[in-house]
């Protein structure tokens, strides 16, 4: 880049929160220790040095993730820190995605966090995670305060809805994360809603062909 380095680039979109959770992977034209030391360093997701066949660079970007691993122990994490144990259901099949395991993280952490911090204590969290042919369908249900359409609208473009009302400052904008990452990966994100009733969100990710 004539004008940026790549490390340059990683420092301005880390500080933008639309931008801080996109995956990246720095491109060098040879190898220096000190530019991957800083690359690294930076939060970059890996690096490859020129030139670079484009089966590499697509086999890391879909790096492969272990779903139950992940998502029990967010989930167990979440339930703990709002002392909601007994609130929890959850029902995880064994299944591999196409998915970094950092960002997929991220993603059970923020729709994890979403149905329990808008849901009262004492009602039930559902989590469940099934495949389905090529497929794998994970399902995070709360039965708390819900969304209406233009609610759910929103989701899509950074803002928040009814803020002084429930006290979502971050609701919006971590729901649309885990939407633009799930997207990133070539998978679907969507939001089912009764107001004041239920929130499913629904997440339907690629499956690999490894096994467990």
């Amino acid at each position: 880049m004539s004008e940026l380095s790549g490390c340059e680039v990683i420092k301005i979109l880390s500080q933008n929160p639309s931008t801080e959770t996109i995956p990246l992977v720095l491109l060098l034209a040879k190898t220096s220790a000190t530019q991957i030391r800083e690359g690294m360093n930076l939060s970059a997701d890996d690096y490859f040095t020129k030139p670079v066949s484009g089966k590499d660079l697509i086999r890391t970007i879909r790096t492969i993730c272990k779903v139950e691993n992940i998502l029990n122990s967010v989930a167990i994490e979440k339930v703990k820190q709002y002392n909601r144990e007994n609130d929890l259901v959850i029902s995880i099949q064994p299944s591999t995605i196409n998915f970094s395991e950092s960002n997929f993280k991220i993603v059970c952490q923020e729709i994890t966090d979403n149905a329990l911090k808008y849901s009262d204590k004492g009602t039930t969290i559902h989590i469940i995670g099934i495949s389905l042919n090529n497929e794998y369908v994970i399902s995070v249900m709360d039965n708390g305060s819900g969304m209406n359409e233009n609610q759910i609208a929103s989701i899509g473009n950074f803002m928040q809805f009814e803020r002084t009302k429930f006290e979502q400052q971050r609701a919006g904008l971590g729901l649309t994360i885990s939407r633009k990452l799930v997207e990133f990966y070539c998978g679907k994100f969507k939001i089912e809603s009764v107001p004041r009733k239920q929130t499913i969100v629904r997440i339907t990710l690629n499956r690999t062909n490894n096994t467990i």
